[in-house]
This record gives C-alpha cells, sequence and structure tokens, in this order.
C-alpha cells in the first residue's frame, strides 16, 4: 500500500519520475 502511494505522489510531485 505505501509503495503504490509513494507511487502516486511521486508521480505527481514529480512527473520526470514518471515520463522520462
Amino acid at each position: 500500500m505505501i509503495a503504490g502511494l509513494w507511487l502516486l505522489a511521486a508521480s505527481l510531485l514529480h512527473p520526470g519520475l514518471a515520463r522520462p
């Protein structure tokens, strides 16, 4: 669960991580 929330937050805060 934590991993999913972390990835979601990371993608929202840092779009660069989600889309290189």
